[in-house]
């Protein structure tokens, strides 16, 4: 298919293109934009923007329309096919749960774009997204509705520090009712904002302090040691330190580590249970109950889980979805403690880290959103029935090599648990995966060689010893 070749305007161009605002399209000679001064722009065959951007507004794609197809002139404009819906993702990094979601919206039909503040680098996730753009941070938002608006946008996946500025980016070009059932999930973004909702519900979260000019003193009095220094727009454990001691947090407010942008909550000691699943309706919600037993990292992804039915918490996490209005995909994390109390400390409306793992005890959450998707809230179709059992997340449980086993060995480990992933989510998905680990371990390799190859050098007595 023939495809016009991108023109790319100078900062020196006319008058009329360096006074142009930063965001605003000529309707009548642009087709796409792309923001920033652009020092390379790469458009390759399968539709993907690899944009880095800098400054103002100043490449213009010419001739291309994204997200409809081209078919032959008619009356001098061209007409198209229908547009298939699109699910918009937006991160920071490479979150496994996005590829996944997307390779299996991908195979059901819908299109994928991906919006990221992740510099380009030479990967595969092309395999798993219809369209890629690199934008230089958050700030570059406010161009989303621009850069978009030849996508059918009908959901979006966003990691909650990104959340406000997606949504206040996309707020021309979503309908009300688009707008209004999206925005929704802003209200659980703020951490602290969580608690103000629950509480007055009789739903336990635990006790905060949002005062910036809060003092250790202050903190003591009211939370109590340990105490829990969180983001308050954190995603994945991002931010999330543990203080145990006095000393420690005296040594915080010494380096000014506690800013606006951070709050204190109560440490709750107890087991780390979830809820999450794809809700509908105040009804209708298919959702599992689990237990998280090991990660990869500190607050990293779940690497180990067990599966297993609570009713009450069930129940709380249906109560916790209705309260914030949260429709779609939601994963509610909470800590029970030794008197057997339930205190939700963090809601995640979007996709979690092992959804498609629960696949191993009969959960077909991607079908169940694909259905919703399609549907919205319509009448129910049965709660979710699961076998309870434990069950290994990939690629986070496979990531890090076994001691031991030698380099095949944990290489044929990471393959075999990629192996159901093909008949769960498709093909591409594994080949994103693997070339992706494989990217990343001949990295490894390579870093190991250039230290083996640097030259022996004499540590003398003014040098310290290691």
């Amino acid at each position: 298919m023939h495809r016009q070749p991108a023109t790319i305007r100078p900062a020196d161009a006319g008058t009329a293109d360096r006074d142009r605002l930063p965001g605003t399209i000529d309707s009548e000679s642009v087709r796409g934009l792309l923001p920033g001064a652009t020092r390379s722009i790469r458009i390759d065959p399968s539709g993907h923007d690899q944009v880095r951007a800098r400054g103002r507004v100043q490449a213009v794609v010419a001739g291309r329309q994204m997200g409809r197809a081209w078919v032959p002139m008619v009356g001098g404009e061209p007409s198209r096919r229908r547009r298939r819906p699109t699910v918009l993702f937006v991160d920071e990094h490479g979150w496994d749960s996005f590829f996944q979601l997307a390779a299996g919206l991908h195979r059901a039909g819908f299109r994928t774009v991906r919006v990221t503040t992740m510099p380009p680098i030479k990967a595969v996730a092309f395999l798993c997204f219809d369209r890629t753009i690199h934008l230089l941070s958050p700030d570059e938002f406010v161009h989303l509705a621009e850069l978009l608006a030849d996508e059918d946008i009908v959901d979006v996946q966003v990691i909650e520090a990104y959340s406000l500025a997606t949504f206040d980016g996309l707020r021309k070009l979503l309908s009300a009712s688009q707008f209004e059932r999206l925005e929704r999930r802003t209200s659980v973004v703020d951490k602290p904002r969580v608690a103000e909702l629950l509480e007055p519900m009789g739903i336990l979260a635990p006790p905060v302090v949002t005062d910036p000019e809060a003092d250790a003193d202050t903190i003591v009095a009211e939370l109590g040691l340990p105490v829990v220094h969180k983001v308050r727009t954190g995603s994945g454990g991002d931010g999330v330190h543990v203080i145990r001691t006095r000393a420690e947090l005296d040594q915080l407010f010494t380096d000014g580590g506690h800013t606006a942008d951070r709050f204190f909550e109560k440490f709750i000691d107890g087991r780390h249970i979830q809820f999450a699943g794809v809700v509908s309706s105040d009804e209708d919600c298919y959702g599992v109950t689990y237990e998280t037993l090991e990660r990869n990292g500190y607050m990293g992804p779940a690497s180990k889980i067990h599966v297993r039915y609570d009713p009450a918490l069930a129940a709380l996490g249906q109560q916790v979805a209705n309260v914030c209005g949260i429709r779609g995909m939601i994963n509610v994390n909470v800590i029970r403690d030794d008197e057997g109390r339930d205190w939700v400390h963090d809601v995640n409306p979007r996709v979690w880290g092992s959804f498609i793992s629960f696949r191993g005890v009969g959960l077909d959450f991607l079908g169940r959103y694909v259905t919703f998707l399609r549907n919205g809230a319509t009448a129910s179709q049965g709660p979710a029935t699961y076998d309870e059992g434990y069950l290994h997340v990939f690629p986070a449980s496979y990531k890090n090599p076994r001691e031991g086993d030698g380099w095949l060995r944990n290489q044929l480990r990471f393959l075999k648990g990629a192996v159901p992933y093909i008949r769960w989510v498709g093909p591409r998905y594994v080949l994103h995966e693997v070339g992706h680990e494989w990217t990343r371990r001949a990295a490894w390799i390579d870093r190991l060689r250039s230290t083996a190859s640097e030259p022996f050098r004499n540590t003398t007595s003014d040098s310290p010893s290691r």
